[in-house]
């Protein structure tokens, strides 16, 4: 079998949300044929509606498109995988057997669900005793589960990845009481959060208030707690909690299991000399470039920066990624830094919405001029209704990069607003 041999002058390996918008950007910039992306995936998927897909409040023809109309025009894309990354010889070989060579590499190829890490779950998944939204194909069973179940007791389980905590498990817990609620059963549930994180968010500003929600809703929240093993046969779940003095194990039965499983990158990329010690791409957290081949560039969840999964934070990557490669390209320095930025929406009901913004350093980064660790029924009209749009026709055609921009003209308005009361009060004493 004859094995075909390609020359990119940008090759971007994975297609998800990072390579996309990177690719879009770039072939603007250079034009038709100089950006190729490697993507074996039929369909592009818009991951942020699965929760209100999963409970019925969304179809699913929202959240995603086929491949090929999302990749911009001039882009060639290879369906394929990537097999083998060799950044000394600027090349890689996809699964195929094909040599694709490259002068500027972007790696953008995410991060996996390993089921298999945790006992029993994948045979638990497949005779339908657990539930995870980390799978297209499972996102409906979900509703399926909770409408044809009647269950005394519920769990959802967030495990520990590489990455920080994923928010979607908040975000079915709190859809899946409000579900309970209107099904008018929600007092003959008992409903249990089992988290392997020591908080249930990482900025303590929206930790607070969301363990307030817990309590207003009734939830039992476990800190601390790894899922270990799932007896799908008796219906039991097995934790482990782990300190530096004791190990401590709890058994949980269940009638409804949603679990979050472990998240790491593909064995290509960790098992490569472009990874780190972790095995995410081993770059730098700012200027987003490896710290040992200057020609290799990272954005997304597969990058070992420890930020939250978002296209926020994709479009605050893809805007220094821009700039940097351009300047690399023309001889210069890259100066552009990346912040950290990275935005979560959490659902905590059918018409409500936490929309938490924030850098490396965990702190609050919010665009708009109220408090956003307060629900809001307009930040789910938002999340609904206009991030989807601004995700298809903005982030990866490469027309939106971050808010940081409608930040400051926030910021300028309250300023004048402020102004203009303070001279009005002031004219009207006088």
């Amino acid at each position: 079998m004859n094995h075909a041999e390609f020359n990119a002058k940008f090759l971007v390996v994975g297609g998800g949300s990072g390579g996309v918008t990177v690719a879009s950007t770039l072939t603007k910039k250079f034009g038709t044929g100089t950006v190729w992306i490697v993507e074996p995936s039929e369909h592009h998927y818009y991951r942020s509606l699965w929760p209100m897909v999963s409970y019925g409040t969304r179809v699913s023809s929202h959240s995603q498109k086929p491949t090929r109309k999302v990749l911009p025009y001039g882009c060639e894309w290879l369906k394929t995988t990537a097999n083998q990354f060799d950044p000394d010889n600027n090349c890689i070989f996809t699964e195929s057997g094909d040599k694709v060579n490259y002068e500027y590499l972007i790696v953008a190829v995410g991060v996996q669900s390993h089921f298999d890490q945790v006992k029993g779950l994948s045979t638990a998944l497949k005779n339908g005793s657990a539930t995870s939204i980390f799978g297209s194909n499972s996102v409906p069973k979900i509703y399926e589960s909770l409408q044809e179940l009647q269950p005394r007791k519920a769990l959802f389980s967030c495990s520990k990845s590489i990455i920080n905590c994923d928010m979607t498990t908040l975000s079915m817990v709190y859809l899946a009481d409000e579900f309970l609620r209107q099904a008018d059963i929600r007092t003959k549930v008992e409903i249990d959060l089992f988290t392997s994180f020591k908080q249930l968010f990482l900025v303590n500003k929206y930790s607070k208030r969301l363990h307030e929600i817990c309590r207003q809703k009734n939830l039992n929240v476990c800190e601390g707690f790894d899922l270990i093993e799932v007896d799908s046969e008796r219906k039991m779940a097995l934790f482990e909690k782990k300190d530096l003095q004791c190990s401590e194990s709890y058994e949980a039965k269940y009638d409804f299991l949603y679990v979050a499983p472990p998240l790491a990158p593909p064995k290509v990329l960790s098992c490569s000399k472009l990874a780190g010690i972790d095995g995410m791409l081993d770059v730098d957290s700012q200027t987003l470039i490896h710290k040992r081949f200057p020609n290799v560039f990272g954005i997304g969840d597969c990058i070992g920066c420890g930020v939250g999964r978002s296209f926020g934070a994709v479009g605050a990557q893809a805007k220094v990624l821009k700039r940097n490669i351009v300047n690399i390209v023309l001889g210069k320095q890259p100066k552009a830094l990346y912040s950290g930025y990275t935005s979560c929406s959490i659902f905590t009901g059918y018409n409500k919405l936490l929309f938490a913004e924030y850098d490396y350093n965990f702190e609050p980064l919010e665009t708009f001029p109220f408090d956003q660790s307060k629900e809001r029924k307009s930040l789910f009209l938002l999340q609904r209704d206009y991030l989807p749009e601004l995700y298809w026709n903005g982030l990866i055609k490469g027309k939106w990069d971050d808010p940081i921009r409608w930040r400051k003209l926030l910021r300028i308005r309250d300023k004048f607003m402020e102004g203009r009361k303070k001279r009005s009060y002031n004219s009207f004493i006088n």
